[in-house]
């Protein structure tokens, strides 16, 4: 990063500690812990894009561009006075940065989960705590627009997890709630788990129901 004139040696007031975290191809990312600099911070405040509204941006076309530059953080320079507050510790000296620090696929016929999120929720355990069905329902959760009938299939599983965290000792797995957790992997797993674009040539249909323990929509 010296080379690259992405740090420089500093002399600032501020020091942050660094660490070494090990990436998937087995070489190692360069971490600094701001997070003392993060809590005074003044945050920039704006509101971010509504990723079911952007998905509906994108219907139709039939050429997609991916753009990813090359340590994109780095691509980006720091306002000189701003420099000095980036300085992190290391055992050859204080040093500063130059630059800053460190789905869903897509078509034109329309929205699917990508395969490596679905084997990772095919990768769950059974869960033995509260803790572990809640994450379970929570991998789920942002699919469950792929899943037919996805809330009365998992309210067995619901029984449970909405449970406080003052009762987890009455936290039980029975054969209701394993039920619901093979059912959901079945599903989540089956083809054909796609959305299609609405076709605005085409009247839409809401579809309503409601039971003692669920309610539901479709629109389609």
């Amino acid at each position: 990063m010296l080379k690259h004139k992405q740090i420089r040696a500093s002399y600032s007031q501020y020091s942050a500690p660094i660490s070494l975290i090990k990436k998937r191809g087995g070489s190692y990312r360069f971490i600094v812990n701001y997070r003392k600099l993060n809590i005074i911070t003044i945050q920039d405040n704006y509101p971010l894009p509504n990723i079911e509204q952007a998905i509906q941006m994108v219907d139709g076309h039939q050429y997609y561009t991916k753009l990813d530059l090359h340590s994109g953080y780095f691509q980006i320079p720091i306002r000189e006075e701003d420099k000095h507050k980036t300085a992190f510790i290391t055992v050859h000296g204080l040093y500063a940065f130059n630059v800053l620090a460190q789905g869903h696929t897509i078509s034109i016929q329309g929205v699917k989960p990508l395969p490596e999120r679905i084997n990772k929720i095919l990768n769950i355990p059974q869960p033995t705590s509260l803790n572990q069905a809640n994450a379970f329902i929570s991998a789920i959760g942002w699919y469950r627009k792929f899943i037919k009938l996805c809330t009365k299939i998992a309210a067995p599983l619901l029984a449970v997890t909405n449970l406080t965290q003052q009762n987890t000792n009455k936290f039980r797995w029975d054969t209701p709630q394993q039920e619901a957790f093979n059912q959901l992997k079945v599903a989540i797993a089956s083809e054909p788990l796609f959305l299609n674009y609405p076709d605005p040539n085409e009247p839409l249909i809401l579809s309503t129901d409601a039971s003692d323990y669920c309610i539901g929509c479709i629109l389609y």
